[in-house]
């Protein structure tokens, strides 16, 4: 009798600690509904659970996969997940849902993610609706917390470019500066400084929001002194590991008199950068490539373009570079990037730009 008592007790005392245990896990566990976005796979929909946030209401919204758009990948878990693309128009695509549990201010989180590249991903070109364009090139994914389905807050990560079509999970550990409600998946372009372009990212198997441990929160960093002349702050931004041959970057903040190819002086520091990091980075070989807006005649906008590229080819000879390793190239009013209807439009198209020509293998 006494070890069928003693026995009982121990049962019961191990059923406490499972569901107190289990309570405890639950309070630190952010749950995600439909982790897997999981629906019947359709174009221009977005899963149950998830809403596409609207950041660009003239462009159609995010995908459920596969079989749409030449989309043909396996999905890693379930029967179906989901498909984001940028595009050479300046828009992007984002989905988020609101959190059963806020993402609280300070606490670390550990959050888990498959993402992949499909290599077609074939629609209709946003300036041109009837020529079918390949969605093909590679972007990122950026996770954000925020208080509605349209207003990022914080960036909390961020992955890599993803140049794969397999899948492989990614792990992000990210301790936010404020409380969140919303979690908010973007996809976006490798780098804010290039020319927009058209890119996909399928997304699946996702992960809860789950508390860290006290060994996987984020290292500390050890306070440093500032410099006493601290650095000016970077425009171009240019990461090695990230360029690619033919990548088009764009230059900003560069500035020329009107219709002159006179560089003015508040200029400098992004051209400085450039050098900076060609001098640095000496197997890297650059195009310089001037556009204009289409309103001018043809003869001006090629003149004014070439004469404009020559001259951001001739700072960097003067500072130093060999000219070996840069050309220049006006493209005129060829290569758009929107319509000219706009003082916005018009700013946009006007531009240079840089084409990695050469770079030794980053992978």
């Amino acid at each position: 009798m006494f070890f069928w008592k003693r026995r009982t007790s121990l049962l019961i005392l191990f059923f406490i600690l499972v569901v107190v245990n289990d309570g405890y896990n639950q309070e630190r566990t952010v749950p995600l509904f439909n982790k897997s976005f999981e629906s019947p796979p359709k174009p221009g929909d977005s899963p149950i659970g998830w809403s596409d946030c609207g950041i660009f209401p003239q462009e159609s919204p995010i995908d459920i996969q596969p079989g749409y758009f030449g989309v043909t990948q396996s999905p890693n878990h379930g029967r179906s997940y989901l498909g984001m693309v940028t595009r050479a128009t300046n828009t992007w695509e984002m989905v988020g849902q609101e959190l059963y549990r806020v993402l609280e201010k300070g606490k670390c989180y550990e959050f888990t993610i498959y993402l992949a590249k499909s290599s077609t991903y074939i629609s209709g070109f946003a300036l041109d609706y009837n020529t079918k364009v390949n969605f093909d090139q590679p972007i990122r994914l950026r996770i954000w917390g925020g208080s509605s389905l349209n207003k990022k807050e914080e960036l909390l990560g961020q992955s890599n470019p993803i140049k794969h079509s397999d899948w492989r999970q990614y792990k992000f550990i990210f301790k936010p500066g404020a409380t969140h409600r919303y979690l908010l998946l973007e996809a976006y372009y490798i780098s804010s400084n290039i020319n927009p372009y058209n890119g996909n990212i399928i997304i699946d198997n996702a992960s809860d929001l789950v508390e860290c441990s006290e060994k996987k929160e984020p290292e500390k960093k050890p306070v440093q002194e500032k410099p006493s002349t601290p650095e000016p702050p970077k425009i171009l931004n240019l990461n090695r590991k990230e360029l690619t041959k033919n990548q088009v970057i764009k230059i900003d903040k560069l500035y020329f008199l009107a219709d002159s190819s006179t560089i003015q002086k508040e200029s400098y520091d992004v051209l400085n950068e450039l050098y900076l990091f060609l001098k640095s980075n000496n197997d890297i070989s650059i195009e310089i490539g001037g556009h204009t807006n289409t309103i001018p005649p043809d003869y001006f906008c090629d003149r004014l373009s070439t004469k404009r590229a020559k001259a951001v080819y001739d700072y960097l000879v003067k500072k130093g570079l060999p000219a070996k390793r840069l050309k220049y190239k006006g493209y005129g009013k060829r290569n758009p990037l929107t319509k000219d209807t706009t003082p916005e439009g018009k700013k946009l198209n006007q531009r240079v730009e840089i084409k990695i020509l050469e770079i030794k293998s980053t992978n």
